[in-house]
């Protein structure tokens, strides 16, 4: 009897530990990437721009920086380029990423063509 209670007191200690271990390795920060990207803004809402890079089919949503803690909020800076942004123009934006794609610098390269009326 005090075998079995042993194996099973075992048992469970083990399984504590493994679940323990895979909570730690779902806490990890996901890798910090980043890069240069030239290409048109295609799409526009509030907080993001979607840019299709040169030689993309489709293109891909980025955000502000998150500035501060939790009570923080997105780079104000960055909200006002995004919303000087029309769709069409071409741009060079550096960008970051954590849990999603942040701009980072953006250079207008070439205003949005005006259409004739």
């Amino acid at each position: 009897m005090r075998f079995k209670n042993l194996v099973v007191a075992s048992l469970a200690v083990f399984l504590f530990a493994l679940a323990a271990a895979s909570a730690d390795e779902k806490k990890t920060k996901p890798e910090k990437k980043s890069g240069t990207v030239t290409g048109t803004v295609v799409a526009k809402e509030k907080n993001r721009i979607q840019v299709k890079a040169d030689g993309e089919e489709t293109g891909r949503w980025y955000m502000p920086k998150w500035i501060g803690n939790a009570s923080g909020g997105l780079d104000k800076e960055m909200l006002k380029q995004f919303a000087e942004l029309k769709v069409g123009t071409r741009i060079r934006m550096e960008w970051e990423s954590d849990e999603r794609a942040r701009a980072v610098k953006i250079e207008v390269l070439k205003d949005a063509a005006k259409k004739d009326k």
